[in-house]
């Protein structure tokens, strides 16, 4: 019960101190290491990163593997709620959500091998901007996929323009 409590209080100070700031700068096109310099309060830069690489992770940006079926999230949330004291207190509440796309046939993502062996020779290949996009992101050792946004086109298209292909392309399917 005590881990549970420290790590709810931990999440809860994380969300005030950055992690608001984190999501927003991302959707703004910041990188993790932009962010990291950007925000006022001092935050851990591998924080951002798990944060950074979460939110891509629940926008659809960034996918741990290939999908066609309509995808369900679930999402824990702490609720402040006061007794008739005027105590407060948080209750965990977890809340389903469907990720809602308006063109879902039209989501092309790309395979990225970010997270294998030959990571660093072709971060080598990339120019600053780029390979520090990339290098923001908590890779897995197993492909994950990106949303083809015009930041990954460029990267795909600098890794070939060097002989080196990121991955296959694939549409999400309908219903997703």
């Amino acid at each position: 019960m005590e881990n549970y409590f420290f790590d709810a209080l931990n999440r809860f100070v994380f969300e005030e101190a950055g992690g608001a700031a984190i999501r927003h700068l991302a959707d703004r096109g910041y990188t993790a290491r932009q962010i990291a310099d950007t925000i006022s309060f001092p935050l851990p830069y591998e924080k951002v990163r798990e944060a950074f690489t979460a939110h891509l992770l629940e926008k659809g940006v960034l996918l741990r593997e290939k999908t066609t079926e309509h995808v369900k999230r679930e999402k824990t949330e702490y609720v402040r709620e006061y007794d008739r004291y005027g105590k407060p207190s948080f209750r965990r509440v977890t809340v389903s959500r469907e990720r809602e796309q308006e063109e879902p046939e039209k989501r092309r993502y790309i395979a990225c091998p970010f997270g294998g062996e030959d990571a660093k020779e072709l971060l080598v290949l990339l120019d600053k901007r780029q390979r520090e996009y990339i290098e923001g992101i908590c890779w897995t050792k197993k492909t994950m996929y990106h949303l083809l946004d015009e930041r990954m086109s460029g990267i795909a298209k600098r890794l070939s323009e060097n002989g080196k292909d990121m991955g296959e392309i694939y549409v999400c399917g309908a219903g997703y």
